[in-house]
């Protein structure tokens, strides 16, 4: 068998064994009557030396590999004529031919012989040296086409072959041996697979066993290529003619099928492992019909016919590609005596690939117990629920010390053997459905039973078995077998359900015998819970069941409501994982079929917890384990125990998901919680998750680990608690309580003890839900349509009852006021002017909210029809608005404001105290008043005399047809003068001030003129030269450019320098 991860032991003889292999009984004659007649000293031939302490040094490797039958010899190859290399001692009726074979230190040896074709008369006989073990006689009985024969192991390391033929023999017979076998194992690694192939396997005659009585007679052990053990079956062929066709595994494959011994009934009586090894059937030598690796499948048919004496049992098949629901693997693990077991879940198609092998389609099997297989089960068959064989072991994980995670096997599938690679040499079909009946599934045959004429047989109960979720309807199916003589062709089949009414069906067909039909009962209801079934057969052919002792088939099975309740609890104490009702499955992307959640021994509490196990697969591998669908009650809680396999940070993830619609689709999942491996250790821990948000809902819980060669986690009692959920108390919220037509009111629910549903009533019921909401909604917005005063009625319930709350005529709803008419007031009014009045036509009982530009502000008067306001810096919207209730149309008018008189005298100046200065104030403004002298002209001219010396502060204030004013200042210097000198005048200048230009009007003829303006500070800013001037010429000088203030013009001609100050304002 091929294995992944598993130790194991060797299969075990005492030295004083009880066992059976095909021959004729008696005893040699050198050893019963006159010994004094064989005196000759027998001869003895010396195998080679075995180098033992190489081979188990290879054992040490290969034995962890298990990809072949395991080894407990070396096989010597000779070439040995018995009778001519035999002592010969003659009698009146025939001779004696004797010979010892020794190979040193050997613990057993077995013999292959190559050329074994005995004359009717003779025999052979093979014993121990201290004839202790003695086996034989093989006779002409034993003969083989192909002319192979092959002896079991005898413990000696020297052994005595005794042949006897007669005188009168039809031809003289041959014995050539060409190979020896040395044992050496020693019998403490023998002892080792008998009764300890694995503390965890379980003897068929165990509970487990119960019922298996005929498959288990099915399987045998092998002793393959003389020196290697695997297991398989005896299967039977839609002739039922008794073939012996042994059904094992490919990899078991050694081509001298003419040596092969196969091993029955070698198993033990009772539950507890026997003191010594129980008796054993043996057959020896084969030939090969068919093998395949594609399936792993090797069918042999042995020499000889079991005599009815072993009692065994031909296995009947299924070839269906549907997997089985639940599983039984017999076997001989690790050579140790026939074992049983049991798988309770179904079995999963699985493509895989050992070390070394080909690929190969297999049935996937999770082992439900602490029970496996080991090195020595290779080729042993699997069962169905039914009993029948859907394939051999062709490797796996598994074994007693395994990995919680690696608790699993896979076999080669019987549907894929039936047709192989398309030849008869490659598959089953020719072999056990020679008639090509096309049968799908053939049942066993027992050649020992007894032959009746009528015969009905209820073989099983193919459903319901077993557990299901969710379902209280079974459809019940069972296997109807005809093993009378006489084709059958009526019955009636019944069943019953615990103690409930019986149910029955009559069946018309035709089945000849061994044959067998599936029965299928109308589908019917039945209480959620655990129940037995019991079915049975009656009135073949209208007739009496002569045999009634196979007529009834019982079975148990349990409908689970799938509606679990808080408070919950799991702690994998139970025989199936997943739990009840519980599924697991991997992640969308494929990646980590082989590693999903198993039960495991390493718990918190208790014996068992739930583990996956990391992926090394080449991707992020997905682990799911969901939990059935839970109904929540109030501030629930998740709590469980968890812990990690290592220390180091692998960059595992570990998941909490919830679902409330399905619990194995994953996009319907949410993720609540997630953690890294830093938050966990490698003991266990208590986690607690709030998932109060799923208050009173029905949720699926997922456990998910996501890794890519990262850790594994363990999880353990788990538990979902929560409140009970009690009637709501209504109660709710209104926005106001009072409004307009076609207002929006806003409904807040405060009911308490959380309501699940809500209904909203309204009377009248001239209302539209509004923004998404409904009647039903949690906190409906509601616009109201009539005005009126309306009642409110909220109902809220919850799955525990219901409650009203009724508010009478509690909102009322108003017509809003008409539009006020226009709005009165100055809608031109100066900025910043103040007590400017604006006003409405007053309406008894309505209020009148007004709104007025930025910046401005009402003074008095809002909330009534006539405001006062202090004007701002800018215009805008005067907006008032009605309100008896509700709001009314508003009322609104632009205000825009009237400009400001901007009035300019320019900068501050200095004059000489014997010149003047005129200041003008601009002209379109409606008024005028100057101080001091209150002069009201647009003009004013001030003489420097008047004025007198100093500085004088001269203002003007302006209005404009708005009413708004303007005004500015200009302080006036009055100088003296005295620093410029004064020659005579050359010309006259003017204005002055001046703004725009001064011109120099010059009252006679001048030459050589230069015009030189300066700034206080002495710097030149303008200058002029003039070759001629004529009298009355006027020169014009702009000085718009010129910033504002005093300056000083000289005039300077040939004979005179004129220097005056000037003013530009």
């Amino acid at each position: 068998m091929k294995k992944l991860l598993a130790t194991f032991n060797l299969f075990i003889f005492l030295f004083t064994v009880g066992f059976s292999q095909i021959s004729s009984g008696g005893f040699p004659r050198s050893l019963k009557g006159n010994k004094s007649y064989f005196k000759e000293k027998i001869p003895i031939h010396v195998m080679e030396y075995v180098d033992v302490n190489s081979l188990k040094a290879e054992d040490a490797i290969v034995d962890k590999h298990k990809d072949r039958p395991w080894r407990f010899g070396e096989n010597i190859y000779v070439d040995i004529d018995i009778k001519e290399n035999s002592v010969e001692t003659s009698f009146d009726n025939g001779k004696v031919y004797r010979m010892a074979i020794k190979s040193e230190g050997a613990v057993s040896i077995n013999l292959t012989f190559d050329n074994f074709h005995l004359p009717k008369g003779a025999d052979l006989f093979v014993y121990t040296k201290d004839q202790r073990e003695i086996i034989g006689a093989f006779t002409e009985a034993n003969n083989q086409a192909d002319k192979y024969f092959s002896t079991t192991l005898l413990f000696a390391d020297e052994i005595i072959l005794e042949y006897y033929e007669p005188n009168n023999a039809d031809f003289q017979g041959t014995l050539h041996l060409n190979r020896v076998t040395h044992g050496y194992r020693s019998a403490n690694e023998y002892l080792k697979s008998f009764g300890q192939a694995g503390a965890c396997q379980v003897n068929v005659a165990c509970s487990t066993g119960t019922g298996w009585d005929d498959q288990i007679k099915s399987v045998c052990m092998l002793v393959v290529g003389g020196k290697g053990f695997c297991s398989g079956a005896l299967i039977n062929n839609t002739a039922n003619d008794g073939k012996p066709y042994i059904l094992t595994a490919n990899h078991c494959y050694k081509s001298d099928y003419g040596s092969w011994i196969f091993w029955f009934n070698w198993q033990s009586p009772t539950c507890a492992n026997p003191s010594s090894s129980p008796a054993y059937n043996s057959i020896s030598g084969s030939t090969l019909k068919a093998r395949s690796s594609k399936s792993d499948f090797l069918l042999l048919e042995m020499n000889s016919t079991p005599p009815a004496s072993y009692n065994l049992f031909y296995a009947g098949w299924n070839r269906s590609t549907t997997p089985a629901t639940s599983t039984m693997a017999i076997h001989h693990p690790s050579g140790d005596i026939k074992k049983i077991s049991n798988g309770n879940t179904p079995t999963i198609a699985n493509g895989i690939v050992f070390s070394g092998s080909d690929p190969a389609d297999c049935w996937k099997v999770f082992w439900s117990g602490a029970a496996c297989t080991e090195g020595g089960s290779s080729g042993s068959p699997l069962f169905d629920q039914n009993r029948l064989i859907i394939g051999q072991l062709f490797g796996g994980a598994s074994s007693c010390s395994a990995d919680p995670s690696s608790m699993y096997d896979v076999y080669g599938r019987m549907d894929v053997s039936w047709d192989g690679e398309g030849t008869n040499s490659t598959r089953l079909s020719n072999w056990l459905d020679p008639s090509n009946t096309g049968a799908t599934t053939l049942v066993g045959y027992d050649p020992n039973a007894t032959t009746y004429t009528l015969d009905a047989q209820l073989i099983n109960i193919i459903e319901p078995v077993g557990s299901t979720c969710g379902l209280n309807t079974i459809t019940p199916k069972v296997t109807l077998a005809n093993r009378g003589t006489t084709t059958l062709t009526s019955a009636t089949i019944y069943y019953q359900v615990d103690e409930l009414s019986i149910v029955s069906q009559s069946w018309t067909g035709s089945l000849a015998q061994h044959s067998t039909t599936t029965i299928t009962f109308p589908a019917t209801t039945i209480p959620f819970g655990s129940h037995s079934i019991k079915s049975w057969v009656s009135s073949p052919n209208g007739g009496t069941d002569e045999n009634l002792a196979n007529d009834t088939a019982k079975a148990n099975f349990t409908l689970n409501d799938a509606n679990y309740t808080v408070p919950f609890t799991e702690t994998f104490e139970g025989e199936s994982f997943p739990p009840t009702c519980w599924t697991s499955f991997i992640g969308t992307n494929g990646v980590g079929p082989n590693n999903n959640w198993k039960k495991t021994t390493v718990s918190y509490k208790g014996s068992s917890a739930a583990f996956v196990r990391y992926n090394d697969e080449g991707g992020i591998a997905e682990d799911w384990l969901v939990t059935p669908k839970i109904k929540l009650k109030s501030n629930s809680k998740l709590s469980f125990y968890q812990k990690q396999a290592y220390g180091a940070n692998y960059g595992s993830t570990y998941h909490i998901y919830i679902s409330t619609t399905s619990q194995d689709e994953h996009a319907t999942f949410t993720e609540i919680l997630s953690y890294d491996e830093s938050s966990f250790s490698t003991s266990y821990s208590k986690k607690e998750v709030d998932i109060s948000s799923y208050d009173n809902q029905d949720v699926y819980i997922a456990f998910v680990m996501k890794n890519d060669d990262g850790d594994s986690w363990f999880i353990d009692n788990i538990s979902i608690s929560g409140e009970d959920l009690i009637a709501p108390e209504a109660d709710f919220s209104i926005s106001n309580d009072t409004a307009c037509v076609n207002s929006k009111i806003y409904f807040t629910d405060l009911s308490t003890n959380g309501p699940t549903t809500w209904n909203w009533e309204f009377t009248p019921s001239t209302v539209t839900f509004t923004d998404g909401t409904n009647a039903s909604s949690q906190n409906p917005i509601v616009q109201f349509n009539a005005a009126g005063t309306y009642s409110v009625k909220l109902t809220c319930t919850n799955i525990a009852g219901s409650d009203v709350e009724n508010k009478i005529d509690t909102i009322t709803i108003s017509n809003p006021p008409a539009q006020p008419d226009a709005i009165s007031g100055n809608l031109s009014p100066c900025p910043n002017a103040t007590s400017v009045n604006y006003s409405v036509t007053n309406v008894s009982g309505v209020n009148y909210a007004w709104n007025v530009p930025v910046g401005w502000t009402i003074t008095s008067g809002n909330g009534t029809n006539q405001i006062t306001v202090k004007v701002g810096n800018n215009g805008g919207t005067i907006k008032v608005t009605p309100n008896k209730v509700c709001d009314g149309t508003p009322q609104t008018a632009i205000a825009t404001l009237a400009e400001i008189p901007t009035v300019s005298l320019g900068a501050d100046t200095t004059i000489c105290i014997y010149n003047s200065i005129t200041l003008d104030a601009g002209s379109g403004y409606s008024n005028y008043l100057w101080s001091p002298n209150s002069e009201t002209t647009q003009t004013i001219t001030l003489d420097g005399e008047i004025l007198g010396l100093g500085a004088h502060t001269i203002g003007v204030t302006v209005s404009n047809p708005f009413g708004c004013y303007g005004d500015d200042e200009i302080v006036i210097t009055v100088d003296e003068c005295a620093g410029i000198e004064e020659n005579n005048i050359i010309g006259n200048i003017y204005p002055n001030p001046a703004n725009e230009a001064i011109n120099i009007l010059f009252p006679s003829n001048q030459t050589d003129i230069r015009i030189i303006i300066t700034d206080i500070t002495g710097k030149q800013i303008l200058t002029k030269h003039v070759e001629n001037v004529s009298q009355g010429e006027i020169i014009n000088l702009p000085v718009s450019n010129f910033s504002k203030g005093t300056y000083t013009i000289n005039i300077i001609s040939k004979d005179n320098n004129q220097a005056n100050l000037i003013i530009i304002k």
